[in-house]
């Protein structure tokens, strides 16, 4: 008997078939969740490693090689591909899809983290890139000024990126192309001889203007806190140190809060003489107790 007379003679059951299958697309309609960007975990990292005036010889022997090695111990690893150029080495490391890739993300970055100290010392950078699929770029913005310098559009662009960071819906703002400020110190060879100042010390000196002097130490009870004062600070200020009893906010409204309370009950509530002249002064002790310790507040 053909699927198609089956049908006709059984309709009841064709109907009934059919409706089952509607009913279940609608259900998977409903359910299924729908997004622009579906995000899913990928087991799949990348590792980068930058060790600058290496061949890519020592990049395979002395980076790749131990990172291989090392990475082909773990578990459910389905593909391990390298790449070494002049001072640069990318590894891809791809696990099974059913495997929870934020474990295997832990075990890949302890593993090099465990080699590390056994690299080259040169090595500039050694991290670990997860695979995100949420991580895609919506929007990109180009400043553009033909009267503005450099410092000042970068000015710009950073507030730019401190008002898009705080927009609803917004992961992260990366912002880039501006070149860093920098100092040129250029040192006259001829008059440093002459002066008997060695170039090391003009080096010193330019560095010291970049140090923190610490300014002393605040004690708040069992807690300190350190500060630090810039270089431009007077040294002999800058030495002591000062203290002073910090108390909260929350503290002062809930010692008032009791004084208060204690005022209010000792009014409305009938008690004697006594008692209640008992209850009026242990609230103004109470009020002058509270002033009194958080006096920091009032001389601010």
């Amino acid at each position: 008997m053909r699927l198609a007379e089956f049908s006709v003679r059984n309709f009841q059951f064709t109907l009934v078939i059919v409706a089952m299958a509607a009913a279940l697309g609608i259900n998977s309609l409903r359910t299924i969740p729908q997004a622009e960007d579906p995000t899913f975990a990928i087991a799949s990292f990348s590792i980068v490693a930058v060790y600058p005036g290496a061949s890519p010889e020592d990049m395979e022997q002395l980076v790749v090689d131990p990172l291989e090695a090392r990475l082909n111990e773990l578990d459910d690893l389905r593909k391990l591909k390298s790449e070494s150029q002049d001072g640069l080495a990318v590894l891809n490391v791809e696990f099974e899809v059913n495997v929870d890739a934020e474990r295997k993300h832990d075990e890949v970055v302890r593993e090099v983290n465990a080699l590390r100290p056994s690299l080259p010392a040169g090595l500039a950078r050694l991290e670990v890139t997860k695979f995100d699929a949420s991580r895609v770029n919506i929007v990109q913005l180009a400043l553009v000024s033909e009267a503005l310098p450099v410092h000042r559009l970068d000015a710009e662009a950073r507030r730019l990126e401190d008002r898009l960071e705080r927009g609803p819906g917004v992961r992260s703002v990366a912002r880039w192309a501006a070149p860093e400020r920098e100092v040129v110190v250029a040192l006259d060879a001829g008059r440093l001889a002459a002066l008997g100042i060695p170039a090391g010390r003009v080096l010193e000196a330019i560095g010291s203007e970049d140090a923190n002097i610490p300014g002393g130490a605040v004690s708040a009870g069992p807690r300190g806190i350190g500060s630090s004062a810039g270089r431009r600070a007077n040294p002999r200020t800058a030495r002591g140190s000062a203290s002073a009893t910090v108390v909260s906010r929350r503290q002062l409204d809930q010692a008032l809060m009791c004084a208060l309370t204690s005022f209010v009950i000792s009014n409305i509530v009938t008690f004697d003489l006594p008692l209640k002249m008992a209850f009026n002064a242990s609230s103004a002790l109470m009020l002058v107790l509270t002033f009194w310790s958080c006096r920091p507040f009032f001389l601010m």
